[in-house]
């Protein structure tokens, strides 16, 4: 025998199985090369289980396996599957019907060309083909030339003939989801792929799947899984104006940047005005802090949602292909509630910037670096409560504490290190929407990066996250007493520092994060990407 063909049928008509056997006895190509395996699945229709059974009865090369109760089409092709004892398969309805030629069509072409698979074409009274509006004649590509116009030729399954390797790859790697998911994992690691513009069924039923993919996401995720990433653009969105180069989420997106860059991909950074440039980007990754932004369908688009995520809506997460949240509770709350791939991918450091630096001009006791936005922010306030001096950097301070302990409105982030590498301890807190949601803020990362002591509010993440090196205090009475503590106790201060140091430059620098954005992106399920 030369090729199998394996038939799911469930509940098949008399006169549809005279039909079909018909088809397969009158072969060309000669019903002895052909195995038959023939799955029932869980059919109550005796009449049509008897004609199988008497099929398998006066046929030496027929087989068939009944199911007691009917389960998924694609358990039941996995179950027939195992039975093949060729290298060539088609998978097959009973409803269908074959040309008499069509196994020999087939076959030849699977054995002349090598390919992993063959798609022919269909003929029904139901649905016209659409594989003449992509190939008017023969073709055969390989995977380093594939036309990925082939993804969208009407999924038609009786049509086709496949290397079994290649099956046994896909159902034993791979949960089958829907014929578009096994469509799009038959075609895109078969090394090679021949179409032949020939009728090989007659098709009774419908069309397995007529979904368009949305191919240039599609082409983009192909290079990622190949790591071809100097063929890739990525354009960073950050929510400040070119003018407002102090914020934080600037100096985010050119670490971002240079990390992505350390692996090959070209970067570039669009402050908010510049976010309708495209650029010819492929990727874009969204820093969503407090600006929403309108994604476009020619691109993978990717939120990292960082801070503020009361301002996010349910509806903006799913307009992204990806999502990744700073907190790795809200991400899972947010994955219980969206059909988008949600994963959390919390804040990280650039050790190139954030290191250990001396500056005596730095030299404070207690150091806070923030602006308001109009709240008198809960640490300021209970470290103000107490006899301690503070040193505090950040825009409108005066209307809640002394001038004395306000020393400047910002400091340049290319000597932020220093700040903090200079001061004994410094003082954190968060946002209220990401203390409740649990998004540890990035001076976190920043600060023990520089071997910096942090006294901070409590948030529900932190000891495990930094393994008890970042000393969280309960109201003004605990923090008072924390911070006498820790400012007479010089190597306890140190060596909790010291200690927290070594774990962010361990796991949580941006390298770290891009790689863990990558191995998402490579293992992603592809269905997202279809368009109808």
């Amino acid at each position: 025998m030369k090729i199998s063909i394996v038939i799911h049928s469930y509940n098949m008509l008399p006169n549809e199985f005279i039909k079909l056997q018909e088809s397969l006895i009158n072969q060309t190509f000669g019903f002895h090369n052909i195995q038959i395996i023939i799955v029932d699945n869980g059919s109550v229709i005796s009449e049509s289980k008897n004609l199988i059974l008497e099929f398998e009865r006066i046929y030496d090369n027929v087989d068939i396996i009944l199911f007691d109760k009917h389960c998924n089409d694609y358990d039941a092709y996995k179950i027939g599957l195992s039975k093949v004892k060729t290298n060539y398969v088609i998978l097959f309805n009973s409803r269908d019907v074959l040309y008499s030629n069509s196994c020999e069509l087939l076959y030849n072409a699977v054995n002349e060309s090598n390919a992993e698979v063959v798609v022919g074409n269909y003929y029904s009274l139901k649905n016209k083909s659409n594989l003449d509006e992509y190939f008017s004649n023969d073709c055969l590509f390989s995977d380093n030339n594939i036309d990925y116009n082939v993804l969208n030729i009407d999924f038609a399954l009786g049509s086709r003939i496949y290397k079994k390797e290649l099956l046994d790859d896909i159902f034993s790697i791979n949960e089958i989801e829907s014929w578009a998911y096994f469509n799009f994992e038959t075609l895109i690691n078969a090394k090679s792929v021949k179409i032949i513009n020939n009728m090989i069924i007659q098709l009774n039923g419908d069309i397995k799947n007529n979904s368009i993919f949305n191919l240039d996401k599609l082409l983009i995720l192909n290079k990622l899984i190949k790591e071809e990433y100097s063929d890739l653009t990525i354009a960073i969105k950050t929510p400040n104006l070119s003018k407002d180069k102090h914020w934080g989420d600037y100096f985010y997106s050119i670490a971002l940047k240079k990390a992505f860059e350390k692996k090959g991909f070209n970067v570039i950074i669009h402050e908010r005005e510049f976010w309708n440039s495209d650029d010819n980007a492929d990727i874009v990754v969204v820093l969503r802090g407090v600006v929403e932004y309108s994604p476009k369908s020619n691109h993978i688009n990717i939120m990292w949602n960082i801070s503020h995520p009361a301002d996010v809506s349910i509806d903006e997460y799913e307009n992204f292909d990806f999502v990744f949240i700073a907190s790795e509770k809200f991400a899972n709350e947010i994955n219980n509630k969206t059909n988008v791939l949600v994963k959390p991918l919390l804040q990280c450091t650039d050790p190139e910037v954030f290191y250990y630096i001396d500056n005596e001009k730095f030299n404070d006791e207690l150091l806070f670096v923030g602006v308001t936005r109009g709240i008198f922010r809960e640490i300021v306030k209970d470290i103000n409560k107490t006899n301690h001096n503070f040193s505090v950097y950040g825009y409108g301070w005066d209307r809640y504490i002394n001038k004395k302990f306000i020393k400047g409105d910002f400091i340049p982030n290319n000597i932020l290190n220093q700040a903090y590498s200079s001061c004994k301890i410094l003082l954190n807190d968060h946002w209220e929407d990401m203390k409740d949601n649990d998004f540890p803020s990035n001076r976190l990362f920043d600060a023990l990066a520089c071997g910096t002591f942090v006294i901070s509010d409590n948030i529900e993440s932190s000891n495990i996250l930094f393994e008890g090196n970042i000393i969280n205090y309960t109201d003004f009475k605990d923090l008072n007493k924390k911070v006498e503590y820790y400012l007479t106790h010089d190597d306890k201060r140190k060596s909790i520092a010291n200690v927290g140091r070594e774990i962010v430059l361990k796991y949580h620098t941006f390298d770290n994060r891009v790689d863990e954005i990558l191995e998402i992106l490579k293992n992603y399920n592809y269905n997202r990407f279809l368009i109808k």
